[in-house]
């Protein structure tokens, strides 16, 4: 099972798999995928094992896992062949970074203050001092945004 990020595009052989006849390591092998149905934005060198990417991967509109099997033939007379069950998961990339309106944000605080009062939120419904809002474009747990005080040194 592979995971791969759809943006940037994973670079050629970002997996590669391997046979290896175990009575006699020099024999060249021959890689083929098995039957697969529908889109499939993947390629095998048959020579190497290794896949590559024929265009890019979309986690939102296309398919996010992609099942399959992988062939090897050893290169003799007769051959023999062994299969492996494959499995590529497209997983969702971080893409947007978090926006905040206003972007300077800046606050005076009465030093009588209670411990405690809210001064500025990004929810309309808490009765806070200002209001800011912050939004991200991703979608899913990528699009979740967590706030912070940050206290530079």
């Amino acid at each position: 099972v592979v995971g791969v990020a759809p943006s940037p595009r994973p670079p050629d052989g970002f997996l590669t798999v391997r046979c290896i006849n175990r009575f006699n390591s020099s024999v060249g092998m021959t890689y083929t995928i098995g039957q697969i149905s529908g889109f499939f934005p993947f390629v095998l060198n048959s020579t190497t094992g290794s896949f590559s990417v024929t265009q890019d991967l979309v986690y939102a509109t296309q398919p996010r896992s992609y099942n399959f099997s992988v062939w090897c033939y050893d290169n003799l007379s007769p051959n023999l062949s062994s299969n492996a069950s494959v499995t590529i998961s497209a997983v969702e990339v971080d893409k947007y970074a978090p926006v905040f309106t206003p972007t300077y944000i800046f606050l005076t605080v009465n030093e009588t203050t209670p411990v405690g009062t809210v001064l500025a939120s990004t929810r309309r419904d808490v009765g806070a001092f200002k209001v800011y809002n912050a939004t991200d474009m991703d979608v899913g747990p990528q699009g979740v945004l967590n706030y912070s005080l940050y206290y530079p040194d």
